[in-house]
């Protein structure tokens, strides 16, 4: 096991630090899902953390193609209330999974259900985004799947799942992606399990 990280949130890293690369299109795994390993971390909330402002608090708003982009949509989708909030203080295990192939996101609910993971939506994934910068699958997206009832709804009537990509480790791209369309092997699961 390695040594624990020593910023601020992170409490503990499992598994070796490899580099995640990229093997082709639907080449991960012949599974659905493999278990990103070495990017498993076990994390605490800020005590001052505040799901209904949290997005505030991601780092600032660029234009698109620069550090740090916000979609205008993921500040409106952070005004949905997520099925499942984090709270304060508590300790979450974080964990990763690649998808092989294509994937729906009833698929992908079914799966994170099965490893008891909370869906978070936007508030979730920022804090997440901000606890783990630099420790997030490189060049791909990271999703977090909701039941649509708990999703923003776009102007045309599609549900919209928060997605954010760290191209290095000080930037960020926080946009959203469709329910109805399939994912694939350039988005990761993301799965946040209560442990504490």
């Amino acid at each position: 096991m390695a040594r624990p990280s020593k910023k601020e949130g992170v409490i503990s890293q499992f598994g070796a630090p490899d580099d995640f690369k990229d093997l082709g299109p639907g080449a991960f795994s012949e599974k659905k899902f493999t278990e990103i390993q070495n990017l498993r971390r076990t994390v605490r909330i800020p005590a001052d953390y505040v799901s209904a402002t949290q997005i505030s608090r991601h780092p600032a708003k660029g234009a698109i193609g620069t550090d740090n982009y916000i979609d205008p949509l993921v500040l409106k989708a952070a005004a949905v209330v997520p099925t499942d909030e984090l709270v304060p203080g508590a300790k979450y295990d974080v964990r990763f999974y690649a998808i092989g192939g294509k994937l729906s996101s009833t698929e992908g609910l079914r799966f994170l259900r099965e490893q008891r993971s909370l869906q978070i939506g936007v508030p979730g994934l920022s804090i997440i985004y901000d606890l783990l910068k630099g420790n997030l699958p490189c060049d791909r997206w990271v999703v977090a799947l909701d039941d649509r009832g708990h999703l923003f709804k776009d102007e045309f009537g599609s549900y919209r799942v928060p997605m954010i990509k760290q191209p290095i480790a000080a930037s960020s791209a926080f946009l959203l992606g469709h329910f109805a369309n399939p994912w694939q092997n350039r988005q990761v699961l993301i799965s946040v399990v209560r442990i504490g």
